[in-house]
């Protein structure tokens, strides 16, 4: 993936980034407050030979000798000895084996010099039994270096740096553990959100899209309010401009084979098929075009319901025989609209919408219309979209931004081949209006239309 994708990815997943970033946060501050502080307090040690008649040659001699002694010093000072001594000199307020563990000791590097460092839970104790350890040491060294004629040590210790009382804590670190816990919660929160990314086979760009159906897109609409018609009451909105490039590029698709017939289905339901089929009419209706909207989802209807109508008799009653097409179609107040409702569900839609007389119901609407729209059910549960799609001038698939799978949108389309069928394209339904192209159409401004104006039912003929 380019930069462009993984910046893309965070974007869409902030919450998840943000909520990983802010767990790292709270998991450092409970670290925090469950940890026991530790101060420390240092303390410089120098090893330097006690020779008072020293040569050129024997000054280099006891360098090099101090050299070599402070490695062996430097394990010397947090051992059980140096503690025993310790112990003594601070009034035995803590065991030797307490004082040992609080000792690290070290050996700068090229120096005869040496470095002490005691951690304990109280500042001002671990500057104590630092400012006591170089006297301890400097005894046991004597100890040990001195001769067995009762002459002196020719090692001595001296100390460099005192030892100080601790500023603050060196574990833990508030401000540090916190920022390091934010850090590694957005770390993790970005591999989580590129993980879920790539395991994600759902549709979310019209270029996703198009590869899945090799085929073109006609429009990308916003996300819904499912409550009203964005072609009815917001004639300016970025989704009502949307449909009205739907309604373009369809007219556009061939000049030489105008369609006339357009079967409205999806993959898998609730991908906003009926509601694209409603405002899909509702545009063409706007352009003068004479429109027969009909419900040809004979399962699950719900055209009527987003149109506000109430019509008992419709397309089933007049493929039974037992409603003339007159009086089963609805004039609504949108002129140049006409809705055929599907009627009461029958126990064999498939059949009846491959029947003859539903062919021959199609070219006896088309005398008086310019172009009718149908809405059908999705096409992987049943076969009736199919069905209508090879009756009519072909399909528009609808799929809906982050829940329509690619492998779903496959096996639609296949099923659309099968049927010998024609794919006229695809819209990619309820994507986020943010930024980019999404947004382009606000430019031009946003008028609602005036309150109280919406579809209502006719007097049916």
């Amino acid at each position: 993936m380019r930069m462009l994708d993984y910046l893309r990815i965070l974007r869409d997943r902030w919450v998840l980034v943000t909520a990983c970033a802010l767990l790292g946060a709270v998991a450092a501050v409970a670290v925090v407050l469950g940890s026991t502080w530790r101060y420390a307090s240092s303390i410089t040690l120098y090893v330097s030979s006690t020779d008072h008649t020293p040569t050129a040659n024997t000054a280099y001699e006891a360098s090099l000798l101090a050299q070599q002694q402070v490695q062996s010093y430097a394990r010397l000072l947090d051992s059980e000895r140096v503690a025993n001594e310790l112990a003594t000199r601070i009034g035995g307020a803590m065991t030797p084996q307490q004082l040992q563990a609080e000792i690290t000791a070290s050996a700068i590097p090229q120096t005869a010099l040496l470095r002490a460092t005691v951690t304990d839970t109280s500042a001002g104790r671990a500057q104590r039994v630092a400012e006591a350890l170089g006297p301890a040491f400097a005894d046991v060294v004597d100890s040990l270096e001195s001769h067995a004629d009762g002459a002196p040590s020719p090692v001595r210790i001296s100390v460099v740096d005192d030892a100080a009382v601790p500023d603050g804590p060196i574990s833990p670190r508030p401000r540090l553990d916190v920022l390091l816990g934010v850090a590694v919660g957005l770390l993790v929160g970005a591999g989580a959100a590129v993980l879920r990314e790539t395991a994600d086979t759902t549709v979310k760009t019209v270029g996703l899209l198009r590869a899945a159906v090799c085929g073109p897109v006609l429009a990308s609409v916003g996300t819904l309010d499912e409550s009203h018609l964005e072609a009815v009451r917001e004639h300016r909105s970025p989704r009502a401009e949307a449909y009205r490039s739907l309604r373009t590029n369809l007219q556009f698709l061939n000049v030489d084979r105008p369609v006339t017939t357009v079967t409205v289905t999806s993959s898998i339901a609730g991908e906003g098929k009926s509601l694209t089929a409603c405002n899909l009419a509702l545009s063409l209706a706007d352009s003068g075009r004479k429109v027969v909207l009909i419900d040809a989802d004979l399962r699950r209807p719900q055209i009527c319901g987003y149109l506000g109508l109430r019509g008992y008799n419709g397309l089933t009653s007049v493929l039974a025989g037992s409603t003339p097409l007159e009086q089963a179609m609805i004039v609504s107040r949108r002129e140049g609209l006409l809705v055929l409702p599907s009627g009461p569900i029958p126990p064999n839609p498939s059949e009846l919408l491959g029947s003859a007389r539903m062919a021959q119901l199609l070219e006896q609407l088309k005398q008086d219309a310019d172009i009718l729209v149908l809405d059908s059910p999705p096409l992987l549960p049943v076969t009736d979209a199919a069905i209508l799609a090879h009756i009519s001038d072909g399909a528009i698939l609808v799929a809906q931004y982050g829940r329509t799978r690619r492998e779903h949108v496959t096996r639609a389309v296949e099923q659309i081949k099968a049927a010998d069928a024609r794919l006229l394209g695809a819209i990619l339904n309820r994507m986020p209006s943010r930024g980019g192209e999404a947004d382009s159409y606000s430019y031009y401004g946003y008028a609602a239309v005036p309150p109280g104006f919406q579809i209502a039912e006719a007097e049916a003929k």
